[in-house]
């Protein structure tokens, strides 16, 4: 089992970043801590998400790299959703669906692990309905392509990262984060978890419905509550937790939880299928 606490923490800070005590721009922030990460943290992950700047640390040393990384031919590949096994022991997915920004965040992504991982030793694959190629500079980015609609809309396609996932060891990242450092250590706490989550625990309240009723309806004492901009999953096992979260994700009005932004929450059926797989 996973203690988030040992993991790390999420952190939220306004739209400025501080460092030395002088306030600088996302971007600059951006530039100066992938130069010079914190001390004592070591996967830094940035995410813009309603307004706010995400930090997520975990305490170990970060390793550099040079930048910019030298120009190399970007891979694509088309494979349809259920896929062979993967071929990668170690992975990250993202997902760019509809508008373009998103794709374009996502790139910015893939350049980001790309500074902490460079050439292929960690690929990045992006699945989107898109029509784009990735660019010269990221020799470790691959595209999935999807038709639009294959996977559901709103956050339903999150609930096929299992069907997606390119490694043996797979990390899901939302497409408007950035990474500050190596993601090495993420995967090595979490291997052997068929899906892990930073999370608390939550057994009352609200979340998006009435968590006792949730919680009630599942037959389990509490939920793990988390943000779904970060997915760990080993294929191989994740099956059994995203068939039942599918499964949840169909009865969503019927269990009495609240839409976000007009679609179902995937965050809420996955808290659900993990508990009831007790996985924390």
């Amino acid at each position: 089992r996973i203690d988030p606490h040992r993991i790390g923490q999420l952190l939220a800070v306004s739209s400025s970043y501080s460092i030395d005590q002088t306030p600088v721009s996302l971007g600059r922030s951006v530039e100066l801590l992938a130069r010079d990460p914190l001390p004592g943290h070591g996967s830094l992950v940035w995410s813009r998400a309603r307004g706010l700047v995400a930090l997520m640390a975990l305490d170990r040393t970060a390793i550099g790299a040079p930048w910019p990384p030298a120009p190399h031919p970007a891979a694509s590949v088309h494979r349809p959703v259920n896929p062979s096994p993967p071929k990668f022991e170690r992975a990250v997915l993202t997902l760019a669906m509809g508008p373009r920004i998103y794709w374009k965040m996502a790139v910015n992504l893939a350049r980001s692990i790309h500074l902490w991982h460079p050439g292929m030793s960690l690929p990045v694959f992006i699945a989107t309905d898109c029509n784009e190629k990735p660019p010269a500079d990221l020799p470790n980015v691959s595209v999935v392509k999807l038709r639009p609609g294959e996977l559901g809309g709103g956050f339903r396609p999150k609930l096929h990262l299992d069907r997606l996932a390119p490694g043996r060891q797979t990390l899901f990242i939302d497409a408007d984060c950035l990474v500050y450092s190596s993601l090495t250590p993420i995967f090595e706490q979490f291997a052997g978890q068929p899906v892990g989550v930073l999370a608390s625990r939550i057994s009352h309240g609200e979340w998006f419905g009435d968590v006792g009723r949730y919680c009630h309806e599942l037959g389990v004492p509490a939920l793990p509550k988390f943000n779904g901009g970060l997915y760990y999953l080993e294929p191989s096992l994740a099956g059994p937790v995203y068939t039942e979260a599918r499964a949840l994700g169909e009865r969503y009005d019927e269990l009495g939880l609240v839409r976000l932004r007009g679609s179902p929450n995937e965050e809420l059926v996955m808290a659900g299928a993990l508990a009831r797989h007790n996985l924390w």
